[in-house]
């Protein structure tokens, strides 16, 4: 995956003629879609996924034509703040590895069975995931990649988001309205969810390909829920 990421970026070098769309577009297509898929991933050094990500960067600096030197943060700054919003290694294999774990939750075969021995692993004294996300944000890379459900949890911690989720539990986690949270991202408008038992008001900032949802409430807070094909737990709040 480096010598690929390498290659993207030898590419936009030599082909500065494109246009900055055009070379976006090429960074898009190629880097994040091969990382997406790549299943060692989580087995590699915390030094070679340090490594990937500087050469990732690099693309996107070369397909918009400014120096090295600039500030990363320009780049994964959100659109509302000026930056580009871009999608670097730490936030796709987020995206993939709790995706994954959402579709293999609903195959019933053997691979569900393997996924529910691994949650039952990973929680181990912990009464849940969000519990879990706290105890294993703590632990060094290395210590992780064993069990998917860890891995995952530990991705959240250091992105700071809240995965608000209870696979194979009768009672489920909240889930939103697709179409209630596009409209919230378009319109800026509010929402008006239940969040560990408690009402509370929340922005959408997006919604990935896996069917996540990234809100943010009043402190802050980010928080990945599930999306629904009915709005039963979220309402668009009136007073706004």
């Amino acid at each position: 995956m480096i010598d690929w990421a390498i290659k993207v970026v030898s590419y936009l070098r030599k082909n500065g003629e494109q246009r900055i769309d055009q070379a976006l577009e090429v960074v898009s297509m190629c880097l994040p879609s091969l990382f997406s898929f790549l299943p060692p991933l989580i087995q590699w050094p915390e030094t070679d996924f340090k490594t990937l990500t500087t050469i990732w960067l690099r693309a996107y600096k070369n397909a918009l034509n400014i120096g090295c030197s600039t500030a990363a943060c320009l780049l994964t700054f959100p659109r509302e703040n000026g930056g580009l919003q871009a999608k670097l290694p730490l936030v796709t294999l987020f995206d993939s590895m709790w995706g994954n774990s959402e579709r293999y939750h609903q195959v019933e075969d053997g691979t569900r069975q393997m996924m529910k021995l691994a949650y039952q692993d990973a929680l181990n004294a912990c009464s849940n995931l969000l519990q879990l996300q706290k105890e294993v944000g703590q632990l060094r890379w290395n210590k992780v990649g064993e069990n998917e459900f860890t891995c995952a949890c530990h991705l959240a911690y250091k992105l700071e988001i809240e995965v608000l989720w209870k696979p194979f539990n009768k009672y489920t986690s909240p889930r939103l309205n697709i179409t209630l949270a596009t409209l919230s991202i378009k319109a800026g408008l509010q929402l008006r969810i239940q969040i560990l038992g408690e009402q509370m008001p929340v922005k959408c900032l997006l919604i990935d390909v896996a069917g996540f949802i990234t809100i943010t409430t009043d402190h802050c807070r980010l928080h990945s829920l599930q999306t629904e094909s009915t709005g039963k737990h979220a309402v668009l709040d009136s007073r706004l």
